[in-house]
């Protein structure tokens, strides 16, 4: 703080909180023009101090998500699929204020999606909330305290692959052993080889329009057609490529996921497999699995065709890249 005399008055010149107060004390004397500059700092800072008390601005989640998404998603590669997070959380379970958010309505949140989704999903929701909620505590200041929310804890993931022997037979059943009202079987059968070819997800490949197929035959998968909201392009084997020339450029487009599964199962029943993990996503695993096992192919190019976004994802078929291991062991036999 300070005072300055201009003429025969006193001026007063300070800031308060950002706030910069320079106007006359009225005084013509030093020691009282002090005193109404103290009084006028004590009154300006009382004043600001109930401002910020009684200011309590109601923004709702959606709102923070689209402002999160402004000063820190958008500049990062997955933004689009963060703030999608919580958009989906507002549509199923309403837009709320984040003062109102407590521990039982993120207790219900995360188990309404425990309906539908996976532990792993649910977590992906659960964690950008609580990013949402963190950004407005620390950097806004909106909100004095938030909800703890604990993630849960996700298995180690499925890994069981198909071997070539069984989906010979898994494809065979379904090609030889429909009735009538069976049949999508032969295109489900179709679908088992080109999933094992492409690593596709379920979803990705019964969704194939002629927009995601390129002239020299790679796959085109844009953000909307991901689980992940991210664009990736898949090359097709000759394999592959032969059930697209067979199949066209819509190539499950008349058969569901139900029909998918049911029809697999229904497979996996005749054939007596009874582990509950041999489903279509062990396709999935199969594709990773027999491009690791050739010892011709990275762990970070799996990554890619695969379109994972966390390498912890990938990791867990690195048991599968025996030959790379072995190489590595035998630098041992070429040491003194």
């Amino acid at each position: 703080m300070g005072v300055y005399k201009r003429g025969k008055t006193w001026y007063m010149d300070f800031y308060v909180e950002g706030h910069r107060v320079n106007r006359s004390t009225g005084c013509t004397r030093k020691s009282q023009a002090l005193d109404v500059e103290k009084a006028e700092y004590n009154r300006l800072l009382e004043r600001l101090e109930q401002e910020e008390q009684t200011y309590n601005p109601r923004i709702l989640l959606s709102e923070a998500a689209r402002d999160v998404y402004e000063e820190k998603w958008k500049h990062q590669a997955n933004g689009e699929r963060a703030v999608r997070y919580v958009q989906h959380i507002v549509g199923e379970f309403g837009d709320i204020a984040l003062d109102e958010i407590n521990r039982a309505w993120v207790r219900k949140v995360g188990q309404g999606l425990f309906q539908t989704r996976s532990t792993a999903t649910v977590n992906r929701y659960l964690a950008h909330l609580r990013m949402v909620l963190n950004w407005a505590k620390n950097e806004w200041g909106v909100v004095s305290s938030i909800p703890q929310i604990r993630l849960y804890k996700e298995s180690a993931g499925r890994t069981r692959v198909i071997t070539p022997e069984e989906q010979a037979a898994v494809t065979q059943y379904l090609r030889e052993h429909y009735k009538p009202s069976q049949w999508y079987w032969p295109t489900v059968a179709d679908l088992v080889d080109f999933l094992c070819e492409t690593g596709l997800r379920l979803s990705e490949a019964l969704n194939l329009t002629p927009k995601n197929f390129r002239r020299n035959g790679a796959i085109e998968l844009f953000p909307e057609d991901t689980k992940t909201y991210a664009a990736r392009t898949v090359p097709l084997s000759a394999r592959a490529q032969e059930l697209i020339e067979k199949r066209g450029h819509s190539p499950f487009k008349e058969i569901d996921k139900f029909q998918a599964g049911r029809a697999f199962k229904h497979a996996r029943d005749a054939l007596g497999i009874q582990e509950s993990d041999f489903c279509l996503h062990a396709c999935r695993h199969t594709f990773a699995s027999r491009l690791l096992a050739s010892g011709q192919v990275q762990l970070y190019h799996i990554k890619t065709l695969l379109g994972h976004t966390a390498w912890s994802t990938t990791e867990r078929y690195s048991h599968f890249a025996t030959s790379e291991l072995e190489s590595a062991v035998s630098v041992l036999d070429q040491s003194p």
